[in-house]
This record gives structure tokens, sequence and C-alpha cells, in this order.
């Protein structure tokens, strides 16, 4: 979803700090891990059994991740009326 929002106009007409990060979270290689923890409340799981697999990616996102937060302020934010 991240690479077809980029791709077309949607990312000017309909701005969201989310999709901004998810793209940095992209380019900065770590989607799948970001994925895997973001969707981990879940199924605890199945995230533990991947986690267990893929160890080193799931550290070197959660560095990086720690390293890098969203960055909101009264500008750059997100909100449910944001659109309407």
């Amino acid at each position: 979803f991240i690479i077809s929002y980029f791709k077309s106009d949607l990312w000017q007409k309909y701005p969201n700090v989310l999709f901004d990060f998810q793209y940095i979270i992209l380019k900065a290689g770590h989607m799948e891990a970001y994925s895997h923890w973001s969707l981990s409340a879940g199924n605890t799981e199945d995230f533990d059994d991947w986690q267990k697999k893929n160890n080193i990616s799931y550290t070197k996102f959660a560095e990086w991740f720690l390293a890098n937060p969203i960055k909101l302020d009264t500008k750059y934010k997100f909100y449910r009326e944001q659109y309407e």
C-alpha cells in the first residue's frame, strides 16, 4: 500500500503522518519487521515464532525504531477529522 500511495498523487491530496513514517521505515529496510511488530497483538504466538526465526532483523528494526521515533507536533499530526 505504501508504495502505491507514494507512486500516486494520493500523498499530496491526503497527507498522512503515519504513512510518511511507514515510507521512512520501508526505505530503511524494516517494513517486514515493522509489520510483524505492529500486528503482533493480533496473534502473539505467530509473532513470537516469527521473531525467533528473524531475531537479527527484528533486533535491527527495534534499535532503528527506538532511535527514529515518529515525530509529531502541531503541524505534523494525524487526527480523525483531517479529511472532512
